[in-house]
C-alpha cells in the first residue's frame, strides 16, 4: 500500500473516551506528513541522480574500451564492449 502525505494529514480516528488527545494526535500526523514529504522529494532527486550517474559511467567504460580514437572496435575490444552492453 502506497502511502501520501495528504493520506496522513486526513486520516481520521475514532474517538473514544479513554483516547489520545485529538489535537495532539493531528498535530503530529501534520508533522509526519510533511517530513515524509521531504523525504519523497528527497528520494526522487536522488533516483534521478543515480539514473543520470549511471548513464555517464556508462559511456565513459564504452568510450574507454572504443580506446582513443573512438572507432569501431575490433578483436578483444569488441568482445568487451559486447560483455559490458549485456550484463549492462
Amino acid at each position: 500500500m502506497k502511502v501520501t502525505p495528504s493520506d496522513i494529514r486526513q486520516r481520521q480516528f475514532k474517538k473514544v473516551f479513554k483516547g489520545f488527545e485529538p489535537t495532539e494526535v493531528a498535530g503530529f500526523l501534520k508533522f509526519i506528513a510533511g517530513e515524509y514529504e521531504i523525504l519523497l522529494s528527497q528520494n526522487a532527486s536522488l533516483t534521478e541522480n543515480l539514473a543520470k550517474v549511471e548513464r555517464e559511467l556508462s559511456d565513459i567504460k564504452v568510450k574507454m574500451i572504443l580506446g582513443p580514437g573512438g572507432g569501431p572496435p575490433g578483436g578483444a575490444a569488441l568482445f568487451d564492449l559486447l560483455v559490458y552492453l549485456s550484463t549492462g
